[in-house]
């Protein structure tokens, strides 16, 4: 018989409620409400123990339901609105606030823009918090702030250091000259500004991080650099210094543009139509409209050799002010011929001579696709899917199941020959190899980039689109011009002709161009006249017809069920002239598409989230909505 052991009573401390403050004894705190119709801002008393450490911008955590959550301080009150018994803060997340009433405020701003919680801007604005870095922080806090100060010789036009040189807010487009390398001129730009005020650049890239860094170190200045790779304490720390102006140039990548800014700052946004500036989450903000947002806080300066549509169509309703960059001479120009797609060769075996030539193709890879030499029909798996060289090996694999082809044969007429219909950089990179044995031959791709051209001349580079080595050369060759612009994403032209007018930068003022497009293309003239303000202005002419951005607003929706979605707006339809396209039909839900004058857009983003609140009231699934994203693929 088992032994009877005798009960243990479990005590259980006496949980002494602890006093409150005495003065401003509550707080306003915003949380991350678990579902869009609860309230984000919640009031909380504040424990006698901490009254002395909370205020505007500390972080803490709160009771809520029955667990507890993080939440920012918004305001410190003597008295709340909220009926019945109000819980206090259970915890005070460090000592130090992380951000100001003012940056709170901004954050509402930009969350009511974009019809959200104000939490999820305020998780993208700060960096995960580290209690280690603070510290750290704190104690570094008393040293002198690195503001570089110095004067330097510019050789920015006179007039566009006018422009820049005044100690007050400025909003502006600069079109960067092409006779340099656009990194150095935009370093250039931010530098000169330095001198006036401190300046947050915020960049497509890590890459372009890098670069900058360099081109700083090299004039002997000291920046801040922040981007997601940073391990999480170091990365905060460094969002402490941006906030505090310790650097006269901080360099960021997106989300920078959502920090708590140094009073007076600048602005200065890098290449605002690279798609690295759009989020791709839901509800697909992006750089440029949150920096002028900022306008009346910030000097706000937009910096590009082909700046967005958004951008010049602002311009030409004077909403903000436009520097054309002088028209450089044009470069002697090979033009791709109809009967012959190997026309750039002479191009290479004459400036590789010289010095370094790049050679920039839109296709990645080895072969993308061929077809039999024979017969001519396209060389397919039994699963459907393309098949593709992956490299100079004999077997094709299956582009969806990779699948490996050993011996291939076509399938309709036996023939063993392949006929190339697209190959990719790595293939010309291979046959040029061969073709100048005694030439080094470079190759730069998304896994493998190479940041800068090495001092070794001759040398040959081979680079997939947006990764090309930063230096200048004496010939570029641009291939797939013709695919490029035949993609059907909504900003394809726009992309491309900002990548190919950076390329330009880096061409030597004697250097040779290859273009992939019969002289008559209206492409190619474009590139020939070197102006992209005139091709921006046609393309938002055609664009205007589409009733799609710049003058008009584009939002994707996604949801289950579309019916009380499109209920919802249709006196929008009558009497706001949107217009609903869809729904279609995707994997586990339906999308519209909404075509809305740019004037209706607040009301719009409103009732949007309405509807959302309304749905997750009937624990409904909700919307997914993306304002002007960046493609129609979200």
């Amino acid at each position: 018989m088992a032994e009877v052991r005798p009960l243990r009573l479990k005590a259980e401390p006496l949980r002494v409620r602890e006093k409150i403050a005495t003065e401003l004894p509550f707080v306003r705190v915003l949380i991350n409400p678990p579902a869009p119709h609860m309230e984000p801002y919640l009031d909380y008393t504040v424990p006698l123990s901490m009254s002395g450490s909370i205020g505007i911008g500390s972080l803490v955590e709160v009771p809520f339901n029955n667990t507890t959550v993080p939440g920012v301080v918004i305001d410190r009150i003597e008295r709340s609105d909220v009926g019945g018994r109000i819980k206090p803060v259970s915890k005070l997340l460090g000592d130090t606030p992380i951000t100001t009433s003012h940056h709170l405020a901004f954050i509402a701003s930009i969350a009511q823009r974009y019809g959200v919680a104000p939490w999820e801007f305020f998780k993208q604005a700060i960096p995960p918090i580290s209690v280690t870095a603070l510290r750290n922080f704190m104690k570094s806090a008393a040293q002198e702030a690195a503001i570089t100060t110095k004067p330097f010789t510019s050789e920015l036009p006179a007039d566009m250091q006018e422009w820049l040189a005044v100690p007050k807010k400025i909003l502006g487009v600069l079109e960067l000259p092409l006779h340099q390398p656009y990194w150095e001129s935009a370093a250039e730009i931010a530098r000169l500004r330095s001198l006036y005020s401190p300046v947050i650049m915020v960049v497509p890239d890590e890459r372009d991080i890098r670069v900058l860094g360099e081109i700083f170190q090299g004039w002997g200045l000291e920046v801040l650099t922040l981007s997601s790779d940073l391990k999480k304490s170091e990365r905060f720390f460094r969002y402490l210094q941006l906030t505090h102006a310790h650097f006269s140039i901080s360099i960021t990548t997106r989300n920078g543009v959502l920090a708590n800014l140094p009073i007076d700052a600048s602005i200065i946004v890098l290449d605002d139509a690279d798609p690295s500036h759009y989020d791709r989450r839901s509800p697909g903000w992006n750089t440029r409209d949150v920096a002028l947002a900022r306008k009346n806080e910030h000097s706000v300066i937009f910096l590009s050799t082909a700046p967005s549509l958004e951008l010049v169509a602002m311009a030409e309703r004077s909403e903000i002010a436009y520097y054309s960059a002088a028209k450089t001479p044009t470069p002697r120009i090979t033009y791709a011929r109809e009967d012959d797609s190997k026309s750039f060769f002479p191009v290479i075996t004459r400036c590789i001579k010289q010095g370094r030539v790049l050679v920039r193709s839109g296709s990645a890879g080895y072969v993308q696709s061929f077809s039999c030499q024979k017969c001519r029909n396209a060389a397919l798996c039994s699963c459907g899917g393309k098949l593709i060289f992956a490299s100079s090996t004999k077997d094709p694999l299956c582009s969806v199941c990779v699948k490996k082809h050993i011996d291939w044969a076509c399938s309709f007429c036996g023939n063993r020959v392949p006929r190339i219909t697209r190959a990719g950089v790595e293939r010309l990179a291979d046959e040029y190899a061969r073709s100048f044995p005694n030439v080094p031959v470079f190759f730069s791709k998304a896994d493998h980039v190479i940041d800068e051209v090495s001092e070794v001349v001759p040398a040959l580079y081979f680079s997939t689109a947006g990764v090309e080595p930063y230096g200048q050369y004496d010939a570029i060759v641009i291939l797939d011009l013709e695919s490029s612009l035949m993609h059907t994403s909504l900003r394809s032209t726009e992309y491309l002709r900002l990548e190919v007018f950076r390329l330009l930068t880096l061409l030597k003022h004697d250097g040779e161009l290859y273009i992939s497009l019969p002289q008559g293309h209206s492409f190619a003239q474009e590139l020939t006249q070197r102006v992209s303000r005139r091709a921006a202005s046609r393309e938002i002419q055609e664009r205007d017809s589409a009733h799609l951005p710049p003058h008009f607003r584009l939002i994707a929706i996604d949801c289950e069920g579309m019916e009380p979605v499109i209920s919802s707006l249709k006196d929008f339809v009558d009497s706001h002239g949107i217009e609903i396209i869809g729904p279609i039909a995707r994997k586990a839900s339906y999308r519209i598409f909404i075509k809305a004058p740019r004037i209706t857009t607040p009301e719009l983003i409103t009732r949007l989230r309405e509807v959302n609140r309304v749905l997750s009231m009937r624990k409904a699934a909700l919307m997914r909505y993306y304002i002007d994203p960046y493609d129609l693929d979200y």
